[in-house]
């Protein structure tokens, strides 16, 4: 018999250089996920520095990601709290659903950063609206954006958007169950 090739599966993350722990994190995961993938790195960049993974696998930014999408059996995204992550949280992770691996329960630090560069302000008030509701509105409004970042996650766009979801610790999980209920 003939052996059946592994799926394709893109990897959505930060890569070195990018100064980030998941970068680092990706790195030590991927020679795992090449014994049972056809791995391609998807990233800000289009290349990356590391020579272990920048020879091994087949880099593209997310531009091509978009186009060629359908090629692939599965997408394993790294989401963090952090600006590295917007494109995915922003544009890739809506448009092609996969499994994310949520480094961090809280999202809202990178989502009012996003508001503070970018602009309007109210950017962020609609995150907390829309994993939140008004009470989340309210506390901004009462205390400030900053009060409202360390209470709310905003995560609520990732876990509807994803296919399926990798947390690794209990603290957070139990962030996500008391903001978004246990399922």
């Amino acid at each position: 018999g003939q052996l059946k090739p592994n799926p394709r599966l893109a990897f959505v993350s930060p890569l070195p250089p990018q100064e980030s722990g998941i970068a680092e994190y990706s790195v030590e995961l991927l020679p795992a996920l090449a014994r049972h993938y056809d791995v391609t790195l998807v990233c800000d960049h289009g290349t990356t520095s590391n020579e272990i993974i920048g020879h091994a696998f087949p880099v593209i930014d997310p531009r091509r990601f978009l186009r060629e999408a359908m090629h692939f059996d599965r997408v394993l995204y790294q989401v963090g709290n952090s600006h590295f992550h917007l494109t995915q949280l922003e544009t890739l992770l809506p448009a092609v659903p996969g499994v994310v691996t949520l480094h961090d329960a809280f999202l809202s630090g990178v989502l009012a950063w996003r508001a503070r560069q970018t602009g309007p302000a109210s950017l962020f008030t609609l995150d907390l609206l829309r994993s939140h509701g008004w009470p989340a509105v309210v506390l901004a409004a009462h205390n400030g954006p900053d009060a409202a970042l360390e209470r709310f996650p905003c995560s609520l766009p990732v876990l509807r958007a994803a296919l399926g979801l990798v947390q690794h610790s209990e603290h957070g999980r139990a962030i996500l169950a008391q903001h978004f209920g246990q399922a």
